[in-house]
């Protein structure tokens, strides 16, 4: 019986990182003889609403935890090592801030004999499956880089991520796919089938989310809107959506002061399987969020990526919509000549990315099967 612990960005009410937890702890559980599950949520005091998702875990500090053993530290998922311009200062600062708060709370003594004991216990195996790494644009790379090579094996979700483990000079990686494709991942039917070519798009689904990083994409939602407006002045439905309330605070006020609605994921009320049916009622997705991407080509709704993020064009690629991509200077032309390709072209996008699940289901169950054979072999 194994000590296990994942590592994430849980807790922070983000449906993409949430999503993964209740996907890694249902494959770990399902193939690993567990004594002891551990989260390691970022904020452990906001987050028991991961006990909805994973009640037979036990929450962690992610940021200097007491003394345990672990057999294995396990990176679950997500893009956890990266920066954009403008991110940097902020994360280190936060990351300071956390630190003098702990070092307050319990008293610097206590905290440095902790931490003095944790570095006698023997170190827990550590592995990353189905991890994003990069884009590294304002630089502040050298800390990930550490903590990425003393990792014994891991498992990367896309091509931009292999690029910059090369750049390192690291070796020890296999490539892998996001967990969401492992075929335990999601208890849903098959890819829904593809609509009729002559079939309307009348709900379209736009998830949005905050991004203060100073790229080209910095004031998209200006532009989204406006193209919003246009589509109900056609007579569509739009439904805007938000993965993450925490992140996303700022364009969710901003669009609510202009009088629109947005659904927001909201773990203390609404289940997994709740927010994907919530999804899976659009005809048509617009999606700034990676797990928005993959989530669409799972429930067989065609999707256009905004991608504010570079890994966003990078998913859209993998799944074989490579050019329904909304980059370069997100302008309104761009979009709507995106939107009525994707309209006119939906059964070919969806027996695209039909295809390009099963092989991303096929790169997911190996990686699955090889982390549970390397966890069962400690």
């Amino acid at each position: 019986m194994l000590n296990v612990k994942l590592i994430g960005a849980f807790g922070e009410r983000n449906f993409g990182d949430d999503l993964l937890l209740a996907v890694a702890v249902k494959l770990i559980a399902g193939g690993v003889p567990v004594r002891r599950l551990g989260i390691a949520a970022t904020a452990p005091a906001q987050s028991h609403y991961i006990r909805r998702i994973a009640p037979q875990a036990e929450l962690v500090a992610r940021l200097h935890p007491m003394p345990a053993r672990w057999d294995a530290e396990i990176f679950a998922g997500g893009n956890q090592f990266y920066s954009f311009p403008g991110a940097a200062a902020a994360v280190e600062a936060s990351a300071l801030a956390r630190l003098r708060a702990r070092m307050r709370e319990e008293g610097a003594l206590h905290f440095v004999a902790r931490h003095a004991l944790r570095r006698m216990l023997p170190r827990p195996r550590g592995f990353a499956v189905g991890i994003g790494i990069g884009p590294f644009e304002s630089g502040n790379e050298q800390a990930s880089r550490r903590v990425v090579a003393e990792l014994e094996q891991i498992w990367i979700r896309d091509e931009r991520s292999k690029s910059d483990l090369e750049r390192w000079g690291l070796d020890n990686y296999s490539e892998g796919a996001d967990l969401c494709f492992a075929s335990a991942a999601l208890e849903q039917p098959p890819l829904a089938l593809p609509a009729p070519p002559d079939a309307s798009v009348r709900t379209v689904g736009v998830v949005v989310r905050g991004w203060d990083y100073r790229t080209a994409a910095a004031s998209y939602e200006h532009t989204l809107l406006r193209f919003i407006e246009e589509l109900r002045g056609a007579g569509g439905t739009v439904r805007l959506i938000s993965f993450c309330e925490p992140a996303d605070r700022a364009v969710i006020a901003w669009l609510r002061e202009r009088g629109e609605n947005v659904t927001v994921w909201d773990p203390e009320v609404l289940s997994v399987a709740d927010f994907l049916h919530e999804l899976k009622r659009c005809d048509l997705l617009l999606s700034t969020r990676f797990h928005g991407v993959v989530i669409a080509a799972l429930l067989g709704v065609p999707v256009v990526g905004l991608a504010l993020d570079p890994k966003v064009s990078g998913i859209c690629s993998r799944l074989g919509i490579g050019d329904f991509v909304w980059d370069g200077a997100f302008t309104l032309e761009h979009l709507r000549t995106l939107f009525t390709n994707a309209c006119a072209q939906r059964e070919s996008m969806c027996a695209r990315m039909e295809q390009a699940v099963r092989i991303e289901r096929a790169r997911a169950d190996a990686m699955v099967a090889a982390v549970i054979e390397r966890l069962c072999a400690l």
